[in-house]
């Protein structure tokens, strides 16, 4: 009779065991059905196919200062920089700087268009030197041909220049020199850089005539 007793009671206590063990499992099966990033609860697959995630292999962070790696790349975003700019000579600026050194030339101011040749030239031909290279000259015209900014930047001006130049004796030699200038930028400034000029024609005119 006790044995029978017993039996009785169990069931109630066997099917209250039962069901809670499929409460728990019911539970757990919930819990692994969402996960978690940073307190947003997101469906376990609804990440596939969104437009705000990142696809196959990728990983998205929210809040500031995330990024959005997509298949492997990274957004900088404001934090990407640019190389810097590179430094041009225009063709005007070429011209000018040229007209000025032989308007410098033509009024016998050789120290101002000595200063005008970069610091390569004045490094290999002192000033006096370049002066010397002028002793017989009276004047000089000059007229620009051409000009044209190149990929590195400098300008390159073709010019036609006629000098008239007077010996203590004898006639008056025109030789006009047809050829170009390089011009740069150093410390800030323009310089002429380079001049590559050959002789087309000399004339020469008898005193008094």
């Amino acid at each position: 009779m006790f044995k029978q007793l017993v039996r009785k009671e169990a069931l109630p206590q066997s099917l209250a065991s039962t069901l809670l063990v499929c409460l728990v499992i019911f539970f757990l099966a919930g819990c692994q059905s969402s996960y978690t990033v940073n307190g947003t609860t997101t469906p376990g697959n609804g990440h596939q196919g969104s437009p705000t995630s990142g696809g196959s292999g990728s990983t998205q962070t929210t809040g500031s200062g995330s990024t959005n790696s997509g298949s492997g790349s990274t957004n900088s975003g404001s934090g990407s920089t640019t190389a810097p700019s590179q430094i041009v000579v225009t063709a005007n600026e070429g011209e000018e700087l040229v007209q000025q050194y032989y308007g410098d030339i033509d009024k016998g101011d050789f120290q101002d268009a000595y200063q005008l040749w970069g610091t390569d030239f004045q490094q290999k031909n002192s000033y006096n030197q370049f002066v010397a290279g002028f002793h017989l000259t009276v004047s000089v015209t000059l007229q620009v041909d051409s000009s044209q900014t190149s990929t590195d930047g400098n300008c390159s001006v073709g010019v036609t220049v006629t000098s008239r130049d007077q010996p203590s004796t004898g006639p008056t030699i025109f030789t006009t020199y047809e050829g170009s200038y390089i011009v740069g930028r150093q410390n800030g400034t323009d310089v002429l850089l380079t001049a590559n000029l050959h002789q087309t024609q000399q004339t020469q005119q008898a005193p008094g005539s």
